[in-house]
């Protein structure tokens, strides 16, 4: 369904918000990582994050790539992914990310 949208999205000639284009590619991403989809994930999140995104949703993808780098056994590219999303969180008041981040650094 997402990726309906986002081939919706790129035909649509109407002006978009800015920011909107990484939007939809972090939510496929986070989709896909509840997939256990890893590549594809890692691939939305990476040009997501590639695409200049808000604030915030820069801190989720961040805390997305942590949770994959964790789940390949990757302990410190996790945590550095992790660190690197809580101050993009906390500066733009999402909360959540920044504690679900804390949480997760190990």
């Amino acid at each position: 369904m997402i990726t309906r949208g986002l081939a919706a999205f790129d035909l649509d000639p109407r002006r978009k918000i800015p920011g909107e284009r990484p939007l939809w590619l972090y939510k496929r991403g986070v989709a896909r990582v509840a997939a256990n989809r890893p590549a594809d994930a890692r691939a939305n999140l990476d040009t997501a994050l590639a695409t200049s995104p808000v604030e915030w949703v820069r801190g989720r993808i961040h805390l997305e790539l942590g949770k994959l780098a964790l789940k390949a056994g990757n302990k410190a590219g996790g945590n550095a992914e992790l660190r690197a999303s809580i101050p993009l969180a906390d500066s733009d008041n999402d909360p959540l990310t920044s504690e679900e981040a804390r949480r997760l650094l190990k």
